[in-house]
């Protein structure tokens, strides 16, 4: 057993590591909000149960209900399920994100005393627990988020949850539910709909075929055999023979399909209830499913869990604190306690990143409105098929972070990049092609839906785009406007009235949110320091973006909105959100008002203004590179009196300019000071990797001396040192990184080049023996192949051949250097993929690397007849039909160059995200009636210091991205955002 799948031994760990995120990020006075979604509830009896949710709440009952408690926990991180084994010990387990880095932190708390001492268990290693199931005090499963570490994402304990080890194996889903027989045997699903059965020693497939798209929210046994599984659009599935076949419930009415997600399951002996969103109706079933009741709850908000400990006595709970018991089996539910009936305020977007976190600062974490997310928008990626789930799980904690209440959303509407820049009509096609023929219709009962269930005041959305700027947000626009209308109207989708039993619901304003900076009749300035944060709304949000965004940028200074729909007084209406609209304070809509929290409120706006204006002082010379060095000499001046947090931002901002100018050894400086001087900052770990690159990249060396061999060598054997140091160094603060191929591979180039041949080897060896099939998996497999060069290689391959010829570039493609050459084609990954092959080949001499492609035209892209005057650098080519060269010469997967032409011979460089690098290299393009042409040539000194070897071996890419009509690549996976790791591998002849 290697030492990743080794025991965690708890009790033993000593790795250093950042302050708990969910304390040092925590909103100020919104831990005790008592509107925190409840997503687990447990009783070991009638009487004695708990719940947990967001913002680490735990609360106990032991009355069955009627009365509940808050318990003081060690976290305020998210609290996914809890789990009694007697009325003494217990167990919660969740967990955090971390900003930018996008990996999850794990919260395990136990207790030997009923709750009133909740201890938590060392695990900064172990990824997010989702799922915890104790069959005695020391054995038990639990299921969670698959990290480099931990692949599999299923761990086991046998000491109470002190320590947790891992199954062998992985998975390319993220667990969603589960529950486990016995201390060998459970059943798990994802999010790619496949139910596997989970043993210790892997994974074994049911006899049940993938599920596909529709996500599956609960699933427990009621006995060794039988079980229930339950999910969007109403899906319900039985088992009978232990998990190895699941099928259909069909006794269920077909129009539950059209009304409700399922999200919640409690199980006792025959009888099965089932509950989720909207949560009006409980289902439940006394006879093993052969028949059905629906019980009315008296309520609309979701429910996240259910449980009964015997036939009668029961408990649901969900969003905004509500918890309902019941006496009778669900008959009648009484509330016993909420922090809101209704939302406020729901924001509907296409995608997680055009959420305005500023906005519910300000209306929610500072002026207490209970607020809603909802995001409809799937986005297609070649990264893997639990890339959306998490981005949601992301999403919902930063609207926690920023005072929001809920968050959900929809896998049903596919989404492509945005740099493809899909037209409506196209998404529209997309949207009907996952939806029956019914995309935008289905998107808008839903959002007619979801209105009727949250019951807000005030709804706000994107801003058209009838131009074609902005087409996903343009749909949303459109589908929010006649939803908002049509949830009014009785007579619109009346199935949600009869069948989930909800109501017609006006919506008294409905505002856009303008892109840019744009402002309208109404603004957020986010400077605006908020008396009851004790900070400024984008201060709040800064944080929270990190968790949507994995790349670091200021916030916007301003968010404007138009005013597009009310039913009130139109002047009233613009003044404010919610001008003329009467929510109390503690009522139904609204939180209890707080207390400021500022003390020193001059101080603070001062210190808010310093940060401010640097911010602008920064982003006006972006341009200016006469000043070189003059902000890094004036770091400590420029951050003197701002708070640890503002102070690595502005470091974090400075640094990055650097890289853009090409002023990479300034910017690697300014990362340095920043975890030198704020290790615990949230921007330190992605300040450590990307030094831990750059010191590793021989792009960036290459890049930084150009042609000059010997000062080359000897700046690299600088840097690799430098990377060999940083690696220490990590090893004490960021235990997390160690194990993150993005780090991982850039360290074994440093140990391949400084002759450490063998600590290369045990990076790839390790990596290659987890995660089997993963993009990082075959390229750890192909180090070892290049060790041993048996069989055929890992990854895709190509051969650059060798040419005593030279071509004479003028894109004509006649030389014989062409028809020996390899032809490489490029094929679609995606249903918005092109309909043609496109062609490329390569080849060289000891003096160029020559490539060429052959291009089909696309009947839907917009071509131009031929370039307007001269070609200049680093055009901008986003609008074009273009091609991408890709090519990572030492084989690290992170850093690489990038080479774009487009269809008119315009050129664009790259060189580890460096657009300044300008190297020497000639195009030329040509074109007749069926396919457009280039050839190129770039001198090899401009790569690499020295001419390749015939065993030198690189990795490259190759991709095509026709804005408007689609994506194609020669390597896999790939993505119009670049994905080094499926590279493939290119010989030289």
């Amino acid at each position: 057993m290697n030492r990743w799948h080794q025991i965690f031994c708890v009790g033993l760990a000593c790795v250093a590591s950042n302050v708990s995120l969910a304390q040092a990020q925590s909103s100020k006075g919104m831990e005790d909000a008592g509107d925190a979604q409840l997503n687990s509830v447990h009783f070991v009896n009638s009487e004695l149960g708990w719940v947990v949710g967001d913002r680490g709440v735990i609360l106990h009952t032991r009355d069955g209900g009627r009365h509940w408690q808050r318990q003081p926990t060690p976290t305020t991180s998210r609290l996914e399920d809890v789990e009694f084994f007697d009325d003494a010990h217990g167990w919660a387990v969740g967990g955090t994100h971390r900003p930018y880095m996008h990996e999850t932190e794990g919260v395990v708390l136990r207790t030997s005393d009923g709750g009133r001492t909740w201890t938590r268990i060392r695990s900064e290693l172990l990824p997010r627990f989702i799922r915890i199931r104790m069959l005695d005090r020391h054995k038990g499963w639990a299921l969670a988020d698959g990290s480099a570490m931990y692949a599999a994402g299923v761990f086991y304990t046998e000491d109470g949850g002190r320590s947790w080890s891992t199954i062998p194996g992985q998975t390319d889903q993220a667990w969603l539910a589960g529950d486990f027989i016995d201390s060998r045997y459970g059943i798990a699903v994802g999010t790619g709909g496949q139910i596997s059965i989970v043993r210790r020693n892997g994974f074994q497939k049911t006899r049940t075929p993938e599920l596909g798209a529709t996500r599956f929210h609960a699933l427990k046994f009621s006995n060794k055999v039988m079980g229930w599984l339950v999910g969007e659009e109403g899906r319900v599935m039985v088992t009978r023979d232990g998990g190895l076949t699941w099928v259909l419930v069909d006794s269920l009415p077909a129009e539950i399909s059209e009304n409700f997600n399922f999200q919640a399951l409690a199980v006792h002996s025959e009888h099965c209830w089932i509950a989720g969103s909207p949560g009006t109706v409980v289902f439940q079933t006394t006879d093993a499913g052969r028949s059905w009741n629906r019980l009315a709850t008296g309520q609309n908000l979701p429910i996240r869990d259910l449980c009964f400990v015997d036939s009668r006595h029961g408990c649901a709970v969900g969003d905004f604190g509500t918890i309902l018991v019941t006496a009778d089996g669900g008959q009648n539910w009484t509330r016993q306690q909420s922090g809101g009936t209704r939302a406020a305020i729901v924001g509907y977007y296409s995608e997680v990143e055009h959420v305005p976190l500023e906005l519910f600062a300000r209306v929610s974490a500072d002026e207490g409105y209970l607020g809603v997310v909802e995001t409809f928008g799937r986005r297609q990626t070649a990264a893997g098929r639990n890339t959306n789930l998490r981005s949601t799980d992301r999403l919902r904690e930063a609207v926690l972070r920023v005072g929001g209440s809920s968050v959900s959303s929809s896998g049903n509407f596919p989404l492509a990049s945005p740099a493809l820049r899909l037209p409506a009509d196209a998404i529209l096609a997309t949207w009907d092609r996952a939806n029956d023929g019914r995309g935008a219709d289905r998107l808008e009962e839903h959002v007619v839906r979801s209105i009727r269930q949250w019951r807000p005041d005030v709804v706000v959305t994107s801003a058209a785009s009838p131009a074609g700027h902005f087409p996903s947000s343009h749909l949303m626009n459109q589908i929010v406007l006649a939803a908002v209308k049509k949830s009014a109207d009785a007579t619109s989708y009346s199935d949600q009235l009869t069948v989930a039993r909800l109501s017609p619901w006006q919506v008294k304003k409905v505002f856009s949110q303008l892109p840019n900076e744009q402002t309208g009749s109404l603004h957020v300035d986010t400077s605006h320091l908020a008396t009851r944060l004790g900070k400024s709304y984008g201060q709040q949000a800064a944080i929270a973006r990190g968790l949507v965004d994995q790349r670091y940028a200021p916030g916007p200074h301003v968010i404007g909105f138009r005013l597009l729909s009310s039913v009130m007084n139109q002047e009233l209406a613009r003044r404010d959100f919610f001008s003329g609209i009467s929510l109390s304070p503690g009522g139904e809509a609204r939180r209890p008002r707080r207390s400021p929290t500022i003390k020193d409120f001059a101080a603070l706006r001062l210190m808010g203004r310093k940060r401010r204006n640097i911010q602008q002082l920064l982003l006006q010379s972006e341009r200016a590179e006469q000043q070189g060095g003059g902000w890094f000499g004036q770091i400590t001046e420029l951050t003197r009196g701002l708070d640890p947090t503002s102070a690595g931002e502005i470091m974090f901002h400075l640094a990055q300019r650097y890289s853009r100018l090409g002023r990479q050894e300034m910017a690697a400086e300014v990362y340095q000071v920043l975890i030198d001087r704020h290790p615990q900052h949230v921007l330190a770990e992605k300040s450590m990797l990307w030094l831990l690159q750059y010191y590793c990249s021989s792009e960036a060396m290459q890049r930084m001396q150009g042609s000059h061999a010997k000062d080359l060598r000897q700046d690299a054997e600088s840097h690799w040192s430098r990377a060999l140091a940083l690696a220490k160094q990590a090893e004490q603060r960021y235990a997390l990184l160690l194990a993150q191929p993005a780090w991982r591979f850039p360290l074994i180039t440093a140990y391949r080049e400084q002759g450490l041949d063998r600590e290369a080897e045990k990076i790839y060896n390790q990596m290659a023996s987890v995660r089997l099939g993963s993009a990082w998996n075959l390229c750890a497999r192909t180090e070892q192949w290049l060790g041993h060069g048996r069989g055929l290689p890992p990854k895709l391959h190509a051969v650059c051949t060798l040419s005593n010829e030279r071509p004479r570039l003028d894109g004509q493609l006649q030389e014989a250097i062409w028809k020996n050459a390899q032809r490489l084609e490029l094929n679609g990954v995606r249903s918005e993929s092109l309909r043609s092959t496109a062609k490329f080949m390569l080849a060289r001499d000891r003096e160029f690397l020559y490539f060429a492609a052959i291009c089909p035209w696309e009947a839907a892209a917009s071509y131009s007849e031929t370039g307007s005057g001269p070609r200049s650098r680093d055009a901008e080519l986003d609008a074009n039909d273009r091609l991408q060269l890709l090519l990572d010469v030492d084989r690290d997967y992170t850093s690489f160059y990038r080479l774009t032409v487009d269809y008119r011979g315009w050129t664009r460089e790259e060189c580890f995200g460096d657009v300044a690098w300008n190297p020497s290299w000639y195009v030329a393009a040509d074109r007749d009636r069926t396919q457009w042409t280039i050839e190129a040539a770039i001198p090899l000194q401009e790569l690499v210091r020295a001419v390749p070897s015939s065993r030198a071996v690189w990795a490259m890419g190759i991709q095509r991205v026709v804005p408007g009509v689609g994506f194609q690549a020669w390597n896999s996976p790939a993505d119009v955002e670049v994905i080094p790791a499926g590279f493939g591998l290119l010989f030289f002849e």
